[in-house]
């Protein structure tokens, strides 16, 4: 309907950026099982994973590996402050830390999960 389509036309653009990535293997990767019974693979480390995805999908210029949990929550505080997300090219309301490494050590696994969400990945908010 041509009403809908001029609608749609008012919306803002929307992009959409990446934060994990998870490769389907055919039931072949080490990664847990899908709801299909299938295992992804995942590969060992996120930073590879998110340098690995640039050519294909737009990924966020500050997603970048920090030393230790202290240097990346001084990071992460940046953009949580007003100055730090006024210099972002799209609106944010917090950052996402994340164990980088997936399988080398397994941190992902001894942390664990809670009931309904990972351990390795922490969502700080303003």
């Amino acid at each position: 309907d041509e009403n809908a389509d001029a609608a749609l036309d008012d919306l803002p653009p929307i992009r959409f950026l990446a934060y994990d990535l998870l490769l389907h293997s055919k039931g072949k990767g080490k990664g847990k099982k899908g709801k299909d019974g299938s295992k992804a693979h995942q590969p060992a480390c996120h930073s590879y994973a998110m340098n690995f995805t640039t050519d294909v999908l737009q990924m966020s210029a500050h997603c970048e590996p920090c030393a230790s949990f202290v240097d990346a929550a001084t990071r992460a505080s940046e953009y949580i402050e007003d100055s730090g997300r006024d210099s972002l090219a799209y609106e944010t309301d917090g950052a996402v830390l994340k164990l980088d490494d997936v399988e080398q050590s397994g941190l992902r696994d001894l942390v664990g999960t809670s009931r309904t969400e990972p351990r390795y990945a922490v969502a700080l908010k303003r």
